[in-house]
């Protein structure tokens, strides 16, 4: 009976072994490495076969004494799918600069030498080659030698040109490649239609014989070509230190060292015009914040954080998906074993993305991105708003004098072009960059002292800029007086649509009922027409007033922007040809420096 099982059970493993499927045997091999060389082995490894843009590999092995050399080769369509494979393999080593012949990757790990390039056959008929020479007992210097003719010759015979093997991976020149994209495509898009708004913007007459008037278009611009030269060097200091990290990858010393080089130089300009002829104007400066209280704020706070994680959270989806996109074409596989041996980053969860938009990765996730991008940037403007301090909370917070913000209602809207800054996500998305006029105002004012405004009655969410209260009619009265008296100054708009009986008793409270006379007039940035015919219709209201008198005054040219006034130096105005944040903040700015002593 044992004998009998024994018999069955040779049978049995004869059978299985017999139906195992043995590896096929390659073809002829593409080159002949000599006639020192012996062909030991031919096979065809059909692991490359579920490769969407490859197919089956083919390796064949040859032998000389204790020397042994493999040539790996993997038929593609295209070049991308090819480097995948590369990046799929892992080939072991470590990277050798400055030896390679005809831009192939040279690996050296141990004993053995690995050489990678691209065969860069006609239609589509592209191939990986991974050429492999085991030295047994010999150094580095002399395995790469010996590698040299054999590299050559096999390069000879792959039918078309030779390219070197893009692997993108995750690495800086990737990255950058990726983030380049969505640039270019905004630019392209956005630019021109800024382009125009520039264009169109409206010029104002600036000039005045009064020595009570000042221009501030020439400050403007000084400044605004010190933060765009400050902004060059920065880019050119960032793109430098990428180039040198990208250096790191390939280990070239010589230009690592040359390109920190020339980093010192606009290191050194940064740090030394800082301080001098670049130094930043005054309302390039943060302001001091003040938030809102409670539970209101603490929801707008999270949404905000929210938003921006969102944000980055996508940007590092897009960079995967672009950086794998083409290459994922070339894996035949990648199992959660695969991510842990290729150290992807986060890159088995976005597999079915990467694998469903292939070469379209960049153009597809931009789209995907934009209207995800809009909602994020709405849910971002809505926390801002949710944060905004109410009137008791920034007078509680910020103990220094306030200033009182009287307006027309229909200003809450008021907007102009934005370029000094931005607000949240939603000035990088808009095609023109605009801003609440109120929000610049506000900001700058923001530096001398908090600002708060009466909120229209039953209104619920405040706009961001100053903190509001909303009071009865019965009571406003009342209090817009208190607040007017103990402000800092009293910043009235005089451009109203219309002048109605509460804006009327605003304009009579400043002329006669307040004692202190500290006042800052500002004309919003109405069209050129517009605001004609709105600072002459308050210009009419007030030329019998003595207090308004003098600004109704033709030393008061088209392109005013705010008008102050102190017991003591009377009445000055400070404008410029355009009606920019920029301008607004420095006219602003210049107001405030020249009567903060008679206004504290």
């Amino acid at each position: 009976m044992p004998r009998l099982v024994a018999v069955v059970v040779s049978v049995l493993a004869a059978t299985v072994m017999g139906a195992a499927p043995a590896s096929a045997e390659a073809g002829e091999p593409p080159f002949d490495p000599g006639a020192d060389w012996t062909l030991t082995s031919s096979r065809e490894d059909a692991a490359t076969a579920p490769a969407e843009e490859c197919a089956t590999a083919s390796e064949w092995t040859w032998s000389a004494g204790e020397t042994e050399l493999t040539l790996y080769q993997v038929p593609c369509t295209e070049n991308d799918a090819a480097s995948g494979v590369y990046e799929w393999l892992q080939v072991p080593g470590e990277l050798v600069g400055g030896v390679s012949q005809e831009g192939e990757l040279v690996l050296w790990a141990q004993d053995r030498v690995t050489r990678v390039w691209l065969a860069d056959g006609p239609a589509e008929n592209d191939a990986l080659v991974v050429l492999t020479l085991t030295c047994a007992g010999a150094g580095q210097d002399d395995c790469l030698s010996d590698s040299d003719d054999l590299a050559l010759a096999a390069m000879d015979a792959s039918p078309g040109g030779r390219a070197g093997v893009d692997t993108p991976g995750f690495t800086i020149e990737a990255i950058m490649l990726a983030l380049l994209v969505p640039v270019v495509l905004v630019a392209l898009v956005v630019a021109p239609f800024r382009l125009v708004g520039r264009l169109a913007r409206a010029r104002y007459g600036s000039v005045s014989t009064s020595p009570r008037y000042h221009d501030v278009t020439s400050m403007v611009t000084r400044a605004r070509w010190r933060r765009r030269i400050r902004r060059l060097l920065w880019w050119l200091l960032v793109f430098l230190v990428f180039v040198s990290l990208t250096s790191v990858t390939t280990r070239d010393t010589g230009t690592i060292l040359g390109v920190l080089i020339l980093a010192l130089l606009p290191g050194i300009v940064l740090l030394i015009g800082y301080r001098t002829f670049l130094r930043p104007s005054p309302v390039e400066r943060g302001r001091r914040n003040v938030s809102g209280q409670g539970a209101e704020a603490v929801i707008g706070s999270m949404l905000s954080v929210l938003s921006y994680a969102i944000v980055g959270l996508l940007l590092l989806a897009y960079v995967l998906a672009s950086v794998y996109g083409n290459m994922s074409l070339g894996w035949p596989s990648l199992s959660g074993a695969d991510v842990r041996r290729m150290g992807l980053p986060l890159l088995g969860s976005l597999r079915p993305l990467v694998e469903s938009v292939g070469d379209d990765a960049m153009v597809v996730g931009l789209l995907l991105a934009i209207p995800v991008l809009i909602v994020v940037a709405t849910v971002d403007g809505l926390g801002q708003r949710l944060r905004g301090a109410s009137l008791d909370d920034a007078l509680a917070q910020d103990d220094r004098p306030h200033y009182l913000y009287l307006r027309s209602f229909d200003e809450d809207t008021l907007s102009l072009p934005g370029q000094l800054r931005g607000r949240g996500l939603i000035s990088v998305l808009a095609m023109r960059r605009k801003v609440r006029f109120e929000e610049v105002l506000v900001r700058q004012l923001s530096a001398t002292g908090p600002v708060i405004a009466i909120a229209p009655p039953g209104s619920t969410m405040p706009p961001i800029g100053a903190a509001r209260a909303s009071f009865s009619n019965d009571e406003w009265q009342q209090h817009v007086t208190r607040y007017a008296e103990t402000a800092r100054a009293v910043v009235l708009s005089a451009t109203p649509g219309q002048i109605r009986h509460g804006y009327g008793w605003e304009l009579d409270l400043i002329a006669n009922r307040i004692s202190h006379q500290r006042v800052l007039v500002v004309l919003g940035p109405w069209p050129l027409r517009s605001l004609g015919r709105r600072w002459t219709q308050f210009c009419m209201a007030v030329s019998t007033v003595p207090f308004f008198a003098p600004i109704t005054m033709p030393w008061v040219p088209d392109g005013i922007h705010v008008l102050a006034h102190s017991p003591r130096q009377g009445w000055q105005g400070w404008g410029a040809r355009r009606r920019l944040d920029w301008t607004y903040a420095v006219a602003v700015d210049q107001a405030t420096r020249a009567y903060l002593p008679d206004w504290s």
